[in-house]
């Protein structure tokens, strides 16, 4: 029986004596009575306003999804032949899974939970404990364990030295200051951001393919046991040196607001994203990252950045560097380049670069006070090289490419703000700058500390504020990297998500919301993906 997505608040099937499958998720339920229903095997009650709900009769139950409820309390006791349950985000003070001993996967996240005794479900798969008021997790006993999700608690000790099957391991955000993987060799994916951890030792960990360790207190991080990591976000700490050289496979790169003095890309030729801002190298080469999409290398004391090689960039930040040139007429994809607050003495080439289906954005607003990018004049040019008329406003920073019927406006930094052109109008741009020569071209710049991006780790920028009031930004993990824009850690950021999250980016993990996300399958409240769940959970 299906009744999901309606209106319903009360719902009495106790009569219906040979229901075995019920769905009636998303509603307003406040009452729901199945006292009657002997022979069910599958509940579905999520998304709906229950404070209570009685399964004792249900003693043939094998998969029970009352998530997202208000729910204080949940007797499970007599459901022991239950396979799956996903009670997240309810209002649980206690869970009591001692005779639930059939159980595979759990996902109590999102509760009030202060414990949580496992011993009994040893043929535990899945577990999502995250964002409960945890301060210990027994998992000794769960040596059937794959995954594990356990963010956001206070867990100050973690030893999943008995889980060896352990593929996907995400314990962020507790004060975890220890983390023992020594014996998990199969681990593939590894987040443990946001804890304070000095050391972290993955010699043993030869198949890990995403690592998160960013926010937290490293100095140093040995890679070269990785060969096959592909994602890699270690910012936030305080590593001065950070060997790439064995991780010739990796994809994603966010290593900022470290304390690095040089970064070698010259073997990571497959490289697609860059985060480096905010460290102390002078110098960035990457020539040989010619399949390099992203590139956010902000606040750095880089004088030259040479993109002659990178013909596949579509996003750019090199704001608050010491370049005085920059070139981008090799970079035909170009979507968006953020060049504001640079000393530039020369032209910012342009010309050829951005695609042509829509205006290129270029951020270059001088910033009152800082006296950097003293803009005197801008010219523009269509695709054949006709000169589009101009107005430019310096006190502004706002530039007007107009070709009637169709307009541009470059309104800095926040970008294009006027009418998609026509073809006739400008597809490239080429900008000329010039500095009045009684600025100084030592100009001091601010390189702030990027803060902590708690549980939304993304990849961006702050338009419309000023880069030194608002944290620096990350890209977040998508293990298929879709061509999909990225979140922003900042409901004030521009750019979307790449990743939605239990509770968010890299510091969370995958982003697990139920027994879904447990088996990889991000649909949330939605009967289809419930179901996928519990078969693939059963099957395996």
């Amino acid at each position: 029986m299906v009744c999901a997505y309606n209106q319903l608040t009360v719902l009495n099937v106790s009569n219906n004596r040979n229901l075995y499958q019920l769905d009636c998720s998303c509603n307003h339920l406040n009452v729901l009575n199945v006292a009657g229903n002997t022979l069910l095997t599958e509940l579905y009650c999520y998304g709906n306003s229950l404070t209570t709900i009685d399964v004792s009769s249900n003693t043939s139950l094998t998969g029970l999804f009352c998530s997202y409820n208000s729910i204080t309390a949940l007797d499970v006791s007599k459901n022991t032949s239950l396979t799956v349950l996903d009670c997240s985000d309810n209002n649980l003070t206690a869970l009591d899974l001692s005779k639930n001993t059939a159980l595979v996967g759990l996902d109590c996240s999102d509760n009030n939970l202060t414990a949580l005794d496992l011993s009994k479900n040893t043929a535990l798969v899945g577990l999502d404990c995250s964002d409960n008021s945890l301060t210990a997790l027994d998992v000794s006993r769960n040596y059937s364990l794959v995954k594990l999700y356990c963010n956001y608690n206070e867990i100050t000790n973690l030893d999943v030295s008995n889980n060896m099957v352990l593929t996907m391991l995400s314990c962020s955000n507790n004060p975890l200051g220890v983390l023992n993987l020594t014996r998990n060799q199969l681990l593939k994916e590894l987040r443990c951001s946001g804890n304070s951890l000095t050391t972290l030792d993955l010699s043993s960990n030869t198949a890990l393919t995403v690592l998160c360790c960013n926010n937290n207190d490293l100095t140093t991080l040995n890679l070269s046991s990785n060969t096959n990591l592909t994602e890699l976000y270690c910012y936030n700490n305080n590593l001065s040196t950070l060997n790439l050289t064995s991780n010739k496979a990796l994809e994603v790169l966010s290593c900022a607001n470290n304390q690095l003095t040089e970064l070698n890309l010259s073997s990571n030729t497959a490289l697609r994203r860059l985060e480096c801002s905010s460290n102390n190298f002078t110098a960035l080469d990457i020539s040989s990252n010619t399949n390099l999409e992203w590139l956010y290398c902000k606040y750095l004391r880089i004088t030259d950045l040479d993109l002659s090689n990178n013909t596949s960039l579509v996003r750019l930040d090199c704001s608050y560097t010491d370049i005085t040139a920059l070139g981008l007429s090799n970079n035909p994809s170009l979507e968006y380049a953020d060049c504001s607050n640079l000393t530039l003495t020369g032209n910012l080439d342009i010309k050829q670069s951005g695609r042509g289906d829509f205006p290129y954005q270029v951020s270059m607003r001088d910033y009152v006070g800082n006296g950097f990018n003293r803009i005197t004049s801008l010219t523009a040019y269509t695709g054949n090289g006709t000169k589009i008329s101009s107005q430019f406003s310096p006190s502004e920073g706002i530039a007007s490419f107009a070709s009637s019927p169709n307009y541009i406006v470059y309104d800095y930094p926040t970008g294009y703000t006027g009418q998609a052109p026509s073809s006739e109008v400008a597809r490239t741009i080429s900008v000329k700058l010039s500095v009045p020569s009684n600025e100084p071209t030592d100009l001091p710049k601010v390189v702030p500390q990027i803060q902590d991006p708690a549980d939304h780790a993304s990849f961006g920028f702050v338009p419309g504020t000023e880069p030194d009031t608002q944290p620096d930004s990350y890209f977040d993990i998508d293990p298929t990297l879709p061509d999909t824009e990225p979140q922003t850690e900042n409901p004030s950021d521009e750019l979307p998500q790449i990743l939605g999250g239990h509770s968010g980016g890299c510091d969370s993990g995958v982003g697990v919301s139920s027994v879904c996300a447990l088996l990889g399958i991000s649909e949330r409240c939605t009967r289809s993906g419930r179901q996928e769940a519990m078969t693939s959970m059963m099957r395996s």
